[in-house]
């Protein structure tokens, strides 16, 4: 009875057990569908982290190119510098992100690193030596090439605003907070001379009068003016009403540009000592100043980031810009073309300016130079350098030799423009439009000659001073341009949809629409051009799809022609109805042949650029990185 009693024990156990495990098994499918629903949780959390990212990626890459395109490096810098992978975080970055960042700095070097912020950079007469000069009152001179520092000259002037060289070279000028002037004996490195110039802190100095004046401005209204020998005071300019910020000495020394908090620029005749020209800025204080060397119009930079330049004789305006920061610095490059200006932010950015005195309402270039302030700016002699000096103490020199410093012109007003082509060996754009061609000397910026064309004409070509042009009605023209006159016309084609001359001149391709019903038939038609500029057809090549585009190769060899998805290369001395070699791409816009003709290179709406073998129809690369369709290729003079 006690063994049927414990046997009757266990089998209420077992079924207790058993229920036990039946609703073990429904608590671990719970928490398996939990577990399984909380990794889902974190995947979509992680995907839309990761997609959030990218948004905010290409979010910030448009940001950062909106800011370079307004010149603000510093914004671009701090913008991309957001996407910075930490450890473990997914690098986004591509192509794009590189290229912007390295489009933020010019090459540079940094020539020395100071102790202290440095306020004023000097370049000896010769251009081999660099004085620079701060907070720490120590007037540093070093090696323009190296850096390596050749003297240190301590002069107690508190801090120390402004540096002048004298013409020779032989003597160092320093402005500093105690007022004064000193003059420094730089073989001995000994003060050979002081002058109490300003009442409080001096700014700026400069030699002047041939090196026998010394001209300091400070915290006064008042320029002074001293004997460069005894110290004496041999004259005041007096007319601002507030401290004169800064000046600047012309060339010859006869001149002086100044700048005040009154808001006002005004230009000094030193031999007479008084002012000739004055402008007024109302409610901005000018910081900055520069004067021509050899032509007559000053630039002045002010505290809203506005820039003006005037003439010097009647201070009338000529033209202006704007920063997106406060200007603490200005100067122009030796010969005049190139406009430099620091601002508070630590950015450089360069215009280029013309004979006139107008520069370009958006800057060349720009990038940041300093983390805080550009507190003085100088050019080396021959312009391939840009010496900078700033609050975080470093004297950097910028490369800007690869700058064209050819200048720039506006364009008349012409209308609508259909094309442009320069005409090579003479100064001359030809511009085609709605009103016929005409010619625009880049030079003197005037419209010199005007063709009798008839209008949207298309310009082909442009060598030795001709021109050769054509119609949508199919009229070929040569054009002699010192004559105006046409050297030839012929009607070729009925409707043209497009042409192109060999490199040599003597073959001329042109894309004929053969039903002007339809856009789905055209051919291509080869003429060989005479040496009189006579034009006759050598033989015609169907095609099957809609050609909007051709070019030859640079040997004349090949006719490339741009289908719906690919372009055909054709033999131009030989009549063939298929071509030698295809280049598939999906939708291409464009093309273009590598200088030794041994690539072509298509651009598509894929917004992809292919490079291509020519000869074997092999795909060499594949670029991507545009965020729209590719609209042109172009190789650079190496290939």
């Amino acid at each position: 009875r006690r063994l049927l009693a414990l046997n009757e024990t266990i089998g209420q156990k077992n079924h207790e057990l058993i229920a036990a495990n039946g609703q073990l098994k429904v608590v671990n499918t719970d928490l398996e569908a939990s577990i399984a629903s909380a990794h889902a949780a974190r995947e979509d959390a992680e995907k839309n982290a990761r997609v959030a990212r990218e948004m905010l990626y290409a979010a910030d890459l448009h940001h950062a190119s909106e800011a370079r395109t307004r010149g603000d490096p510093r914004n671009v810098v701090q913008t991309l510098d957001r996407h910075r992978p930490g450890p473990g975080d997914p690098d986004l970055r591509g192509f794009e992100w590189y290229y912007l960042r390295r489009m933020m700095y010019r090459p540079q070097q940094t020539l020395l690193v100071a102790p202290a912020p440095q306020y004023f950079v000097c370049l000896s007469p010769d251009g081999k030596e660099v004085a620079i000069a701060g907070r720490d009152a120590v007037i540093r001179i070093a090696k323009t090439d190296t850096g390596a520092i050749i003297r240190e000259i301590e002069t107690h002037q508190l801090e120390v605003n402004g540096l002048a060289y004298s013409a020779d070279g032989s003597t160092l000028a320093s402005a500093g907070d105690d007022g004064t002037v000193r003059l420094w004996n730089l073989a001995a490195g000994t003060e050979r001379l002081r002058i109490a110039a300003q009442p409080r802190a001096a700014f700026q100095v400069a030699f002047a009068l041939g090196g026998r004046a010394v001209a300091c401005c400070g915290h006064s209204d008042m320029i002074g003016l001293f004997d460069a020998q005894s110290g004496d005071r041999i004259g005041d300019l007096p007319g601002h009403a507030a401290a004169v910020e800064a000046i600047c000495v012309t060339a010859d020394g006869r001149g002086l540009g100044s700048v005040s908090r009154d808001g006002t620029m005004r230009f000094w005749d030193l031999d007479a000592k008084r002012c000739v020209a004055t402008t007024e800025s109302a409610g901005m204080r000018l910081a900055s100043i520069d004067v021509a060397k050899r032509r007559p119009w000053m630039i002045s930079g002010a505290n809203d980031g506005s820039l003006h330049s005037y003439h010097t004789s009647d201070g009338l305006p000529l033209s202006s810009a704007r920063c997106p920061d406060r200007i603490e610095s200005l100067a122009l490059s030796p010969d005049g073309k190139l406009l430099a200006a620091g601002d508070i932010g630590g950015t450089i950015r360069v215009w280029r300016v013309n004979q006139a005195g107008k520069f370009q309402s958006r800057a060349l270039i720009a990038w940041h130079a300093h983390e805080r302030e550009v507190r003085s700016l100088t050019w080396t002699a021959d312009g391939s350098g840009l010496l900078s000096t700033g609050e975080d103490g470093r004297v950097v020199v910028s490369q800007m030799k690869p700058l064209s410093t050819v200048g720039f012109r506006d364009l008349p007003q012409l209308g609508e423009v259909s094309d442009v082509a320069l005409v090579a060996n003479s100064p001359w754009l030809a511009i085609a439009g709605p009103t016929g061609l005409r010619l625009w000397n880049w030079k003197t910026g005037a419209v010199e000659v005007e063709l009798d064309q008839k209008p949207w004409c298309e310009v082909v070509a442009g060598g030795d001073r001709r021109l050769l042009t054509r119609n949508r009605d199919g009229l070929i023209a040569f054009w002699d341009v010192a004559a105006g006159e046409p050297v030839c016309e012929q009607h070729l084609v009925d409707r043209v949809a497009s042409a192109a001359l060999s490199a040599d001149g003597t073959q001329l391709a042109v894309v004929r629409i053969d039903r002007p019903d339809s856009n789905s038939r055209n051919s291509i038609v080869l003429f060989e051009i005479s040496a009189d500029g006579r034009i006759a057809e050598r033989f015609q090549i169907p095609l099957d799809d809609v050609c909007r585009r051709i070019g030859w190769s640079p040997d004349g060899q090949s006719i490339a022609a741009k289908l719906h998805d690919r372009i055909a290369l054709f033999d131009a001395k030989a009549q063939q109805d298929q071509p030698s070699c295809v280049a598939v791409h999906k939708m291409p816009t464009d093309f273009a042949f590598s200088p030794s003709g041994q690539l072509l290179a298509v651009a598509g709406r894929d917004r992809s650029a292919t490079i291509w073998t020519v000869g074997d129809e092999s795909r060499r690369l594949s670029l991507r990185g545009h965020g729209h369709a590719v609209t042109t290729v172009a190789f650079n003079h190496a290939g």
